[in-house]
Parts: C-alpha cells; structure tokens; sequence
C-alpha cells in the first residue's frame, strides 16, 4: 500500500463494492418488515463491516505465490529497502527497522479494515440523507483529498493527521518528517467510525426505503 496510485485504486474498488448500501430490495424490504429498523441496520452495518475484512483477504491473496511466510525481512526485502523502487513501494529501511513482518502485516491489514469501514460508513450515510447525492462521490472525494493531503506531508507534516488513506501504509509512521504515532491512527479511525455509527443509528429512526425493484 506504499504507492498512491495502488492505494486509491485499491479504494476505489472498494467503493464500487459498497456504493449501494444500505442495500435496498425486494428481500430487504420484508427483512425491514420481519426483523425492524435497529436489527436491519445492525445487519447493514455488520454486512459492510465483513465486506471489507473479505475484500483486503482478497487484496493479500492476489500476490500469491510470488509471496509466502516468514518471520524475518527476507533478503530480497533488505535490498529493495535501500533502493529507490523499494522506497516508492513503501518498502524502506525505517519500515524494516521498526516492525517484524507479523506485525507489519498485521497493522497493515487492521488499519486498512478501519479506513475502509469508516468510508463505507460515509457511503452508507449519504445515501441515507440524500438521494439526489451519491455517497460514493463524496467517498471517492475523501480518498482524492486524503491522497492529496498526504503527497504533501513531507512539506506540510501536519497534513498527515487529515489524510487516512495515507495511513495504510506504515511508511508514514516509520518515517522521520513525521510524528504522527499508530495509537493516533487508530483513535481517530475508531472515533470515527463511532460517531458514524451513531448519526447513522438516529437517521434510521425515519429512513425512508427507496425500493428497488417491481412487484
């Protein structure tokens, strides 16, 4: 997830996944009827959470087999660190220094499973108030900017607090221009996530279905 272009397109496959939430059918209309608003929307909100665990499993196991396990930095590792195409990857000396391959993978997976939520949240909740508004334009506009955001942190190290997508990739917190931390990362994901699923628990008190589909 070290290079931009990777990482937005990454996003905005994602995006694409969950662009129709909340999911409005036929089927989920008598779901509404059987289950009622809070466990319908729960399930909503479970369905996108698991959509997002699945799709980032999917996204690691396009590199197999030209991956496999280990709990050290392979050589091949070492040596693209202190490369320029290991740079540009998010491959680098720092990233090596300060995490084993376990956890790196481990951060990398969870922290992305976090900003992928949160802006499936978003979706879900514009296309909740407003039906002329599409929920996947204004999330592909959080991943532009944060995308834009962190492209000149270097230069303006305080963007990096603003720009989630940048943080997908571990390369920031490692790095020295920088002093945002990982607890940081993953307190304002959660917080975010909570006040997203608040508003969006309080809109689903009067949420209209727009059903599609004939009967």
């Amino acid at each position: 997830m070290g290079d931009g272009i990777t990482r937005m397109l990454f996003y905005f496959a994602l995006i694409l996944l969950v662009c129709n939430a909340p999911y409005s059918d036929e089927q989920q209309l008598f779901s509404l009827i059987r289950l009622g608003r809070r466990k319908w929307m729960c399930g909503q909100i479970l369905y996108t959470f698991l959509a997002n665990v699945i799709f980032f499993i999917i996204g690691t196991l396009m590199f197999f087999p030209h991956v496999g396990f280990s709990s050290n930095w392979e050589a091949i590792i070492v040596t693209l660190s202190k490369s320029e195409y290991g740079k540009t990857a998010g491959i680098t000396q720092e990233v090596l220094q300060a995490y084993s391959p376990v956890k790196a993978f481990l951060l990398t997976y969870s922290l992305n499973i976090l900003i992928g939520f949160m802006i499936s949240l978003i979706v879900l909740l514009v296309n909740m108030l407003n039906y002329h508004v599409k929920g996947s334009v204004v999330a592909v506009g959080v991943v532009v900017i944060s995308q834009l955001a962190g492209n000149y942190s270097e230069v303006l190290p305080w963007l990096n607090f603003i720009s989630p997508i940048s943080w997908s990739s571990l390369d920031i917190f490692a790095a020295k221009y920088t002093n945002i931390s990982i607890i940081y990362a993953y307190a304002f994901l959660i917080i975010m996530i909570a006040c997203l699923l608040k508003i969006i628990m309080i809109k689903n008190r009067n949420y209209v279905m727009q059903v599609k589909g004939d009967f």
